[in-house]
């Protein structure tokens, strides 16, 4: 009697291996997305803060470049204004590629705060899949969309356009 296994039983055990591999790949992927996606969501409600925080020192939001532009008009060090420190360091997307959408009012009256949702199956508050118009949240490369938006409490956010 042989002892081992046949050419037939090692290609059987492979072709399962690869499949449970299959399986792991792409739940992991999907799970690296949505933290990336919870980590957005988590900087702009950061950022909210602080600009909520801003406002209620000064009756006005900060206004934004001249033209929207991806990224924030603070700078890169934060929100800061005299001796009072609203956000210490502004955090960035968890991929490089992308950036944070800031848009609002010449007068500072309202804000709008964008970013992109990797996650297409993400349908919470705020999230649009199908973009909001005119949001550039990639550095101006293919100009994606972006997907996530808060805003100041005295606006709606509309997925066809920002405000």
């Amino acid at each position: 009697m042989k002892k081992g296994f046949t050419l037939i039983e090692l290609m059987i055990i492979m072709a399962i291996l690869a499949i449970l591999a299959g399986i792991v790949t792409g739940n992991l992927i999907n799970s690296l997305k949505k933290g990336r996606d919870t980590e957005r969501k988590a900087d702009l409600h950061q950022i909210q803060n602080a600009l909520e925080l801003y406002y209620h020192d000064h009756h006005a939001y900060p206004t934004p470049p001249p033209q929207p532009t991806p990224g924030l008009p603070f700078g890169t060090e934060g929100l800061e204004e005299g001796n009072t420190i609203y956000i210490k360091k502004l955090p960035n997307d968890p991929i490089s590629t992308y950036q944070y959408y800031y848009t609002g009012s010449n007068t500072g009256s309202f804000y709008s705060l964008y970013s992109i949702i990797e996650n297409s199956q993400d349908t919470g508050k705020g999230v649009s899949q199908s973009g909001y118009t005119g949001t550039d949240c990639d550095n101006g490369g293919a100009g994606t969309e972006c997907k996530y938006g808060v805003s100041s409490p005295n606006i709606t956010l509309a997925p066809t356009s920002i405000p």
